[in-house]
């Protein structure tokens, strides 16, 4: 059934409450435009989604539960002390071990170092081994962010606090995927210590390979000169045996002391979800559920099919440590 409201003379809009369709026709009744059906004008009310808050959420309580007091308002900075613990912590997984040709283990530590070595190579937990300052959100490993090289305590028995007995002597190492590189014993505050790298170099020059850049850096920094600029939060490219400068495998750090790797993370998640909002505010996407976590999986719903969406891939903090 049709009803007709006359705007002027000339135009008038007709009524299809059948079809709930109002359509902007002439007095000759010829159809000049669709305005809008009635289910349309939904259309016209904005959308509120927060993507980026949703994300944050999802990873204050993680770190949460594992007992970090998250009490940063800034989405952006939760973020990359997220990221910035992911790394600190090793995940958990089987690992082959390399060590360096020259390695040299105290005997009063070998017990220990046998023990860490174990757990890289069966995928038993390595959380005992670190730091008690893991447990510092905002504790800044500046080695770790620099170098991209981690230590480990060699206590061999773990303690009531979750971690094993941590004496003068550790081990520093470069972790990856499915690799360990166990570079030297030695005792702390070797945190800017260029021999370090150079052992990397002469054991295993792939693992800098695509750090090295071209032409020679005019300055050849020494370990005191690194360990001042540290300070300052500047980074440094480093000179060293084979004559080739080296970018620091961990990206460094930026001027607020954050880790340079941490900060990328998470603008790449930020601008992502940003472009999802757009999307769906637009239209050309539909009106998505808040992000939800599911397994390794951070995803979203639609809310008219129920259809799931993954948008990021990567595990929770907790199964990265069991």
């Amino acid at each position: 059934m049709d009803n007709t409201i006359n705007l002027n003379e000339k135009y008038c809009v007709v009524v299809d409450t059948e079809n709930k369709k109002f359509t902007v026709a002439d007095k000759e009744m010829k159809t000049v435009t669709d305005l809008f059906t009635i289910d349309d004008r939904k259309e016209h009310v904005p959308i509120e989604i927060n993507l980026v808050a949703d994300m944050t959420n999802i990873m204050r309580n993680e770190m949460g539960e594992l007992g970090y007091k998250v009490n940063i308002p800034d989405e952006r900075e939760v973020m990359i002390y997220y990221f910035t613990i992911c790394n600190r912590i090793v995940k958990t997984r089987p690992r082959q071990v390399h060590e360096a040709l020259d390695i040299v283990v105290p005997e009063s530590r070998k017990a220990g170092y046998n023990a860490l070595k174990t757990c890289f190579e069966k995928g038993y937990p390595i959380m005992p081994y670190l730091s008690k300052k893991i447990k510092g959100l905002k504790f800044p490993d500046k080695m770790l962010f620099d170098w991209g090289i981690h230590h480990f305590h060699l206590g061999n028995k773990i303690e009531k606090d979750g971690f094993v007995k941590q004496h003068d002597e550790i081990v520093y190492a470069i972790v990856n995927e499915d690799d360990v590189y166990f570079i030297d014993v030695l005792e702390h505050d070797h945190w800017s210590d260029k021999d370090l790298l150079e052992k990397v170099l002469s054991n295993w020059p792939h693992l800098l390979d695509s750090f090295r850049i071209e032409g020679t850096p005019t300055t050849d920094f020494k370990s005191k000169d690194i360990a001042q600029l540290r300070k300052a939060n500047i980074n440094t490219i480093l000179v060293l045996s084979d004559g080739h400068g080296y970018m620091g495998r961990g990206m460094g750090m930026t001027a607020a002391g954050t880790s340079t790797n941490a900060t990328i993370f998470a603008n790449k998640i930020i601008h992502r979800l940003r472009q999802i909002e757009m999307q769906i505010k637009d239209k050309s996407m539909p009106e998505v559920s808040p992000l939800f976590r599911e397994g390794d999986e951070i995803c979203f719903k639609e809310k008219a099919t129920g259809r799931k969406y993954v948008v990021f891939k990567f595990q929770s903090l907790k199964m990265m440590i069991s």
